[in-house]
């Protein structure tokens, strides 16, 4: 996943979106996928050839999906924080929230990213 490169959908203009763009916020600011754009060039630093790399953007045809799936990945994060940790509460609060507007006709997919190589031993 690349989310860097977000959208986000609604049935109508009337559909709020505030939780789904904090949410992808909060996953923006952690930096925790930018590594995926940089695998490429690591891939061939450490021996691999062929290199290549395809993305795609989101189909929206599985927008929804993708959308819950993001839902899933967020409640198995609050339910792995220790009890006590400010961010559970908060957490689980996006996901309360994203879920709602989610009910309302919101969703919210990004870029895949498929990387495939060689390695020659």
């Amino acid at each position: 996943m690349d989310v860097s490169d977000n959208i986000i959908a609604t049935v109508d203009d009337t559909v709020r979106v505030d939780a789904i763009t904090k949410m992808i916020s909060l996953m923006k600011g952690q930096g925790s996928y930018k590594w995926i754009l940089k695998l490429p060039e690591l891939l061939n630093e450490h021996g691999f050839h062929d290199v290549h790399s395809h993305r795609s953007k989101p189909d929206m045809s599985l927008l929804k999906f993708y959308n819950d799936l993001h839902i899933l990945a967020w409640m198995e994060i609050v339910s792995r924080l220790p009890e006590g940790d400010e961010r559970k509460k908060m957490f689980s609060q996006i996901v309360a929230d994203v879920s709602e507007e989610s009910q309302q006709g919101a969703a919210t997919g990004c870029a895949k990213v498929v990387i495939v190589a060689r390695k020659l031993d």
